[in-house]
């Protein structure tokens, strides 16, 4: 596709056409290209984004193994449910987005 673009640009026909012909031919190069731009972009920011679920992970497992008075009014069996989904549920979502197939 992308060959065929170049082509068409090089020839007369692509020399001589009108402003909406290449509108519409850039059009269909973004069509394919801008879904793979974006996975690209993706890819490129989700070790940060993994990076900062790590850290806010962390923050709210250390308040909830505080024993801060502050979350007295929280059971034990309700603040170790918060240490074993953020410990299990956020791993595994990790794991699936860094080995996804791209």
């Amino acid at each position: 596709m992308l060959q065929d673009a170049e082509d068409w640009l090089y020839t007369e026909e692509g020399e001589d056409a009108i402003k909406s012909l290449y509108v519409s031919k850039l059009d269909a190069v973004k069509a394919v290209g801008g879904p793979v731009a974006l996975r690209c972009k993706e890819d490129e920011a989700r070790p940060k984004a993994a990076a900062q679920l790590r850290e806010a992970t962390n923050e709210f497992m250390t308040k909830a193994q505080s024993g801060d008075e502050k979350y007295s009014h929280l059971s034990e069996k309700d603040l170790e449910s918060v240490v074993r989904i953020l410990s299990l549920e956020v791993e595994e979502g990790l794991v699936r987005s860094t080995f996804r197939v791209r």
